[in-house]
């Protein structure tokens, strides 16, 4: 392996690691590693349309988030994605939209999923710890 591709990987592991070591230190209380994150996520999208619709804030309970939103198919949440396509601005959270990921369409039509960098920050921690 040569020296530029040995510090890429370095690196990398050291942020994989700070994501499993707290990972691991939120299995103390998962409960608690929820609310967190339901926070954070519900932080960077109040005042959106979504949030105002739902009556959402980052201190809306997991229990209040059950109740405010219900479980939908992709069609129910069409109106705010097609929104947000279309360039409308704060539908589903403050952060900029970046870019949408298309699905691969497996079980029906292909679909753009949206991305902002809170959104990838979220996924990469997860899969650091994995």
């Amino acid at each position: 392996m040569d020296a530029v591709a040995t510090a890429a990987t370095t690196a990398w592991l050291a942020t994989a690691f700070r994501h499993w070591a707290r990972f691991r230190s939120a299995l103390a209380d998962p409960a608690a590693a929820q609310r967190q994150v339901l926070a954070r996520v519900l932080a960077q999208a109040e005042g959106s349309r979504f949030a105002r619709e739902h009556h959402l804030d980052p201190h809306t309970t997991p229990e209040a988030f059950a109740a405010r939103v219900p479980v939908r198919t992709w069609d129910g949440l069409a109106p705010w994605l097609d929104a947000a396509v279309r360039g409308e601005r704060q539908v589903l959270g403050r952060s900029p939209i970046t870019r949408f990921e298309p699905t691969s369409g497996s079980t029906a039509a292909r679909k753009l999923v949206p991305s902002t960098a809170q959104g990838r920050a979220e996924l990469s921690r997860a899969v650091g710890a994995w």
